[in-house]
């Protein structure tokens, strides 16, 4: 049998196991009652469940509308997700065992319509699932009692919930077309376009069920590679060449073919957005620095380029795409590379300007009135926006790009879809090559609606023109470059804003899609192209069954409530560049600072910082609303005023925390944070209450906060801030909050014990496993060097340095010595060894043993060991002795999806088989495997394009045997050891 005849057995026999799924009844929107009391109300929720096998995975998602939520595991509070969050998504694979368990939520419900929804998919190795979701199986309470939210809890006097509608679909994304990017995925995906004759073949790629693609046009030799697109009025395709020119595409009438190409201008230069008004041609050339209009006659020809105005800046991150706007003004979006347009009115706050902004900062929103000629700034803070749409309500979004340079550490940014709100700042600040001044990002800038993550976005369209099935007429349409895809973002009315969801529509490679637009009958139509690639013309259309096209059912009341809201954030957009705001008006702006929706607290924030000081800086010192006081005082922060840094903290200190929601929480610890930070020279007494009140709100059981509170805490000086902070770095599962916590000790002077100064230093040696973008290893070396410069001991700073300096790769590469085999063992037989040992275990022969046994070659314990499988710190709390043993002994039983094997099929008629190597750069077009769990640091590099097929393994990255050369004795050590977590040795 060949090796591609077993790949694809192999690859039969998962899809024949992922047949076997449970039948799922609909996650609800539930509540405690038909109709609830207006204003603040808590609920308390239950429902137990019985899991029995381990799962592979544990998949959550939740939302809130009008409710927040506290999630608790069997007593254990999980997440808060506060009532207009984007849609919550969480792995819960580590901690939930077999047997039975309980999920409680204490609900915060602001007014009558109050809801949310919770479900949790579970997959097991036998192929099955199970799906735990709200509905009117919950029982709840109004009343607060001790243990509630614990298993053995007794609900008696609870009664069920009530279901409020059936959870839309578009937001339980089945995991063939979740948006998840794999190790396989090639960053550099385009360059296979590169000196291609023709398009991809269609046939290749992989579209969303019920659609078909074709290959329309490819670009022919002279036509340049190809970027912009848009249909006239008489259904003609307009295509803009790279460098310079656009062309005029005259389809068939059934509009599978181009009839006759026409070139109908040769001068403007790289053409990035185009968009029809009337007659008339739009356009944004970007390398001429300019938007253009080209007049349009009844029969269709334009004129010559008539300049409307120019801007300054780069031509990288610059003038993309256009649109026209429900007002017929055109909206223009531009990277963080163009300056802001002088003369234009400005929507944002005028105290961005005390941030000292460099000129390139970031990328910004104008708008342009073709009957006036007026110019305004709309929105701010973006990195690099390329496409810009209207929905059918009217409201503008885009995908704005990430910062690749940055992937790995804290501050990265993923690539993420925003509402374009009407003076809104999204917080992004030119990138300086070290620590970016918008890290962490401040809790006062406009929410965003959902991250991507890696990617590198293109243009955006909503599907109201489409002739495609109901539910995608409020869809919109994605573009990612890099990766070769379309994504259908389901953008769901919620509040002011929009609750969102995305999905794979169409993925292919290579497939650098640049733009795209509806034709007269509805089909959609995309461009590739870019960096001088093989450009091509494609068509999607839709030819599913008829019952596909059944649109989504949204309640009535739901959507009344939420085009309430929108008036209400829009109603104070419209006072936006008022100069002073009257009394009355004022006073609804007060108001609103206190709403608990984030998009009409923003604008409301953003209208306030536009009056003059001296009208509202009395009322943000007096306010005795938590939220609003909270919000006002922001406001006062962001005047960079020391003078009001005094009173700023002393209104702060006065605040009752206790109970506070996480917003609240966070606004708090930036204000705190930028206070202290900004004002060396507080009174001593006011110095020691803020060093008090920031040692009594730290640690936070949100990383968020305490990413804000550690800045604070830190400078403050507070004895106990290194011990309190190890205990984050230690318990951090993940990279970037790993990163954030070693980078804010780097350079901390006071408070550190041998003990904690070791264990940081381990941690820091760790990061030599981290992934990341090209910058990940400068700020490596940049927190190493800092963190040893903090060492004023001159004989622990070189024990430091050669630990930093350690390769672990060549440790490993040293055989371990050789140990005489005991029996081969099963797990019951291990157990029942295990329970007969009579004397006392010995956790220092267990730490050993975890050498000795190679487990230290790939799971972490405490500080001993390396994070190439999962963290075995808190494996206690997941696994029992029965079920570890089970874990080591048969790795292949249960493997989480995560930790899966790659199989690869390379076009050489290779097979490979390994776990993706830790270490590397994400953008790199080899793969790094790992094929030997004895040697993680040694790899086998395969190029990407050479990848013809992958699945994931059935077998086990893990080797089986590592028992079999312990006695009972050594095992039950081990297992003490990996339960103690590496608390109990000194």
């Amino acid at each position: 049998m060949t090796k591609g005849l077993e790949f694809g057995l192999g690859l039969g026999i998962l899809l024949l196991a992922g047949v076997l799924m449970a039948e799922e009844t609909p996650p609800h929107w539930i509540a405690a009652e038909e109709k609830l009391p207006e204003g603040l109300a808590n609920r308390y929720y239950r429902h137990t469940f019985d899991i029995s096998q381990l799962p592979t995975s544990a998949r959550l998602v939740a939302a809130g509308d009008g409710a927040g939520i506290d999630l608790f595991l069997d007593g254990e509070l999980l997440f808060e997700i506060e009532p207009y969050d984007p849609l919550f998504k969480a792995d819960l694979t580590q901690r939930l065992t077999r047997g039975k368990h309980v999920f409680a939520i204490r609900s915060r419900s602001y007014d009558s319509g109050a809801m949310f929804f919770l479900r949790v998919q579970l997959k097991f190795a036998d192929g099955t699932t199970q799906i735990v979701s709200t509905g009117n199986d919950w029982l709840c309470s109004s009343e607060n009692p001790p243990r509630w939210n614990e298993l053995d809890y007794e609900v008696a006097a609870w009664k069920k919930t009530f279901a409020r509608a059936t959870v839309d679909d578009r937001l339980l994304i089945p995991d063939s077309r979740r948006t998840d990017i794999a190790a396989t995925d090639n960053y550099e995906q385009w360059q296979q376009a590169r000196g291609a004759k023709a398009g991809t073949d269609p046939a290749t790629f992989d579209i969303a069920p019920g659609f078909e693609i074709d290959l329309v046009r490819s670009a022919q030799e002279g036509e340049d590679s190809w970027i912009s697109l848009v249909f006239d009025p008489r259904g003609r395709a307009i295509v803009s060449q790279e460098q310079a020119g656009l062309l005029r595409m005259t389809l068939s009438k059934d509009g599978g073919s181009v009839e006759k190409t026409e070139r109908i201008n040769d001068d403007l230069k790289e053409v990035r957005g185009m968009t029809f008004l009337g007659r008339d041609l739009y356009v944004n050339a970007n390398n001429a620095k300019g938007m253009y209009v080209l007049r349009g006659d009844e029969q269709g020809n334009l004129t010559k380029p008539e300049l409307l105005f120019t801007t300054d800046g780069g031509v990288g991150h610059g003038r993309n795409d256009l649109t026209v706007g429900p007002d017929n003004k055109i909206y223009s979006i531009h990277g963080d590379s163009v300056h802001y347009l002088a003369g234009a009115t400005n929507f944002t706050s005028p105290l961005r300007k005390t941030e000292k902004l460099p000129p390139q900062s970031d990328g910004h929103l104008l708008r342009y009135d073709p009957a006036t000629k007026k110019i305004d700034t709309l929105v701010a803070g973006l990195r690099n926006p390329y496409g810009i749409a209207f929905n059918q309500d009217g409201e503008a979004f885009t995908y704005d790009a990430d910062a690749e340079h940055d992937m790995g550490s804290p501050w990265y940014r993923p690539t993420r879809v925003n509402h374009l709100t009407i003076g809104s700042d999204f917080g992004w600040r030119a990138v300086t090559g070290k620590w970016p001044p918008y890290y962490p990002d401040h809790p006062d800038i406009a929410p965003f609606n959902l991250d991507i993550g890696k990617g590198s976005p293109t243009a955006v369209l909503f599907g109201t023109k489409s002739k495609f099935p109901p539910r995608y007429k409020e869809t919109l349409f994605i573009l990612d470059w890099t990766y070769g895809r379309i994504l259908a973002v389901q953008c769901m009315p919620r509040g002011a804003s929009y609750l969102c969801e995305a999905e794979t529509f169409l993925k292919g490679r290579p497939l650098n899609v640049v733009d795209l637009d509806f034709a007269p009958d509805g089909s959609m139509f995309l461009t590739t192209g870019g960096r001088k690639t093989q450009s091509a013309l494609y068509r999607i259309r839709y030819v599913g069954e008829a019952m596909a096209l059944k649109s989504p059912e949204t309640p009535t009341a739901h959507m009344q409530q939420a085009k309430k809201a929108r008036q209400q954030r829009q109603h104070l957009e419209s006072l936006l560049t008022e100069k002073r705001l009257s009394v009355v008006e004022l006073a609804l702006v007060w108001q609103q600072l206190g709403n608990l929706d984030p998009s009409v607290r923003n604008a409301a924030r953003t209208l306030l910082e536009q009056q003059p000081l001296e009208t509202w800086q009395g009322s943000a010192l007096k306010e005795e609303k938590r939220l609003t006081a909270l919000v006002a005082l922001s406001g006062l922060t962001r005047t960079h005023d020391s003078a009001l840094v005094p009173q700023i903290l002393t209104r702060l200190n006065e605040i009752d925390l206790t109970d506070a929601t996480r917003t609240e929480r966070l606004l708090a610890a930036w204000i705190y944070h930028r206070c202290v930070v900004a004002n060396d020279a507080l009174e001593p007494l006011l110095a020691a209450a803020v060093r008090r009140r920031l040692g009594r709100l730290y640690p936070d059981h949100d990383y968020a906060v305490n990413e804000q509170l550690t800045f604070a805490f830190a400078h403050v000086g507070a004895e106990d801030f290194v011990e309190k902070t190890m205990q984050l770095l230690t318990a951090a599962k993940t990279q970037n909050q790993q990163l954030h916590f070693l980078f804010i000790l780097r350079n901390t002077s006071t408070g550190w014990t041998p003990a904690t100064r070791d264990a940081y230093f381990n941690a820091l040696a760790q990061t030599r496993t981290y992934v990341g973008g090209e910058g990940l290893p400068k700020f490596l070396q940049l927190i190493r060097e800092e963190a040893l410069a903090s060492v004023t001991d001159e004989t622990e700073r070189a024990q430091f340095a050669a630990l930093l300096a350690d390769d672990p790769g060549a440790k490993m590469a040293e055989p371990l010595p050789p140990r005489t085999f005991v029996r081969k063992w099963t797990a019951e037989e291990a157990l029942a060894a295990v329970k007969s040992v009579r004397d006392q275990p010995n956790l220092t022969r267990g730490l050993e043993l975890f050498t000795a046994a190679s487990c230290s070659r790939c799971h972490r314990v405490g500080k001993h060991g390396t994070l190439v499988g999962p963290d075995l710190t808190a494996v206690s709390s997941r696994f029992g002795q029965r079920d570890l043993l089970e874990s080591i002994i048969e790795p292949s039983k249960v493997i989480a999806e995560n930790y899966r094997s790659l199989q690869v099929l390379t076009t050489d008629g290779k097979t490979h088989v390994g776990r993706p190597a830790l270490g590397g750069d994400y953008r790199s077009q080899v793969l790094r495997l790992n094929t030997d769990p004895l040697q993680p640091f040694a790899v086998t590099e395969i190029d990407k394009r050479e990848i013809e097929a992958e699945q994931t393994s059935p077998v086990s990255f893990m080797p089986v045997g590592l028992l079999d050369t312990l006695s009972a004795e050594e095992i039950r050590d081990l297992l003490t050891f990996l339960e103690s977590g590496d608390q109990d040795l000194k």
